[in-house]
């Protein structure tokens, strides 16, 4: 049967819309809703989910979802899956952000495992190994996107996002790009350090790039890099951000000082969540496989929540990159765009 993800991807809107289309909210235009309801119908989409609130409403799965970053659009994504996905196992979910703290994830899980409300835990985040199963009788299942695969004491998911960034990089070499930007967040330091490790790998000189980290985040983080970028005598062609929130404030600055991607600037950043510039052009990024995160977190909470007692799997999953609007040849210009 169809999902809502598949059918927002036929609307042509976001899976947001889709629900509240399908539940008759009034944030969405009464066009609109008509307009997913006939797809609806035609492609056989029905809720899955009981509207009462009975005994029998919540049948399936009681799950903790302990993430990191409520604002982020690549974890609004992938807890929306989780969500859909636990749904249509008539299921529900308890989501709490832990805040960048390994303390807080521990005491959550401590109170899970005290109260009971929940079948099973999925940390959207890497844990630290002294956070292991053993100590908590709940089971726990991880997912996240890290530089290389590591053994751990309980179920997770690499998902390796080397291959892909590989793959962004590359194809802005094939695309004849020299010199490259990167502009990150003091939160992904192991992101930096993967592209310092592709840069190396394609013999990319030190004085070829340029790096930039910030304390900020987002949307201003893109926008506030960038735009020190811009000041320098310097300036790369190939800018890759750190993922694609940042990527859009990137965009913003160079498009307000008068350039254009990606005929002065090509882009690229990570997450695929498909986000759009000012000037309608998508951002090409490294896509880090959400439906399968979803699918594997839960069949591996499942098994262990049938047999605690299961060998523990270490799963690694590969990400790839998504070329879209944002990636054009080198410009010709050799210092700065506007000379």
């Amino acid at each position: 049967m169809i999902t809502i993800r598949q059918l927002a991807e036929i609307a042509g809107v976001s899976p947001a819309t889709v629900s509240k289309a399908l539940n008759d909210q009034s944030d969405v235009s009464r066009r609109m809703k008509e307009y997913i309801a006939k797809l609806a119908q035609e492609h056989g989409y029905t809720k899955r989910v009981p509207v009462s609130t009975g005994g029998t409403a919540f049948s399936g799965l009681k799950v903790g979802i302990l993430f990191t970053d409520q604002t982020s659009k690549y974890y609004s994504n992938l807890l929306m899956r989780f969500n859909e996905r636990i749904a249509e196992e008539k299921g529900i979910v308890f989501t709490v952000d832990t805040l960048f703290s390994d303390q807080r994830a521990e005491d959550i899980c401590h109170y899970f495992e005290k109260t009971r409300i929940v079948d099973g835990v999925i940390c959207i985040a890497a844990l630290e190994n002294n956070l292991i199963p053993e100590r908590f009788r709940v089971p726990i299942v991880s997912c996240s996107v890290i530089p290389v695969m590591e053994t751990y004491s309980y179920d997770y998911i690499f998902i390796n996002e080397e291959s892909g960034i590989d793959e962004a990089i590359r194809t802005l070499i094939e695309n004849g790009h020299r010199r490259f930007a990167y502009l990150g967040e003091r939160y992904s330091g192991k992101r930096h350090a993967t592209f310092r490790k592709i840069m190396e790998r394609y013999g990319i000189r030190e004085e070829d790039r340029y790096e930039a980290i910030s304390d900020l985040r987002y949307e201003e983080a893109g926008y506030r890099l960038m735009s020190e970028l811009l000041k320098q005598d310097w300036i790369p062609s190939a800018i890759f951000c750190d993922y694609d929130d940042m990527a859009v404030g990137a965009g913003q600055a160079i498009t307000e000082a008068g350039f254009r991607i990606p005929e002065d600037f090509s882009i690229v950043a990570v997450d695929n969540s498909e986000l759009v510039l000012q000037d309608r052009k998508v951002i090409s990024s490294v896509d880090c496989n959400i439906n399968d995160q979803v699918d594997i977190a839960l069949a591996l909470l499942h098994k262990r929540i049938k047999d605690p007692n299961t060998a523990i799997q270490n799963v690694s999953l590969l990400s790839k990159f998504i070329c879209r609007d944002t990636v054009g040849p080198c410009p010709k210009w050799k210092m700065r765009p506007d000379e």
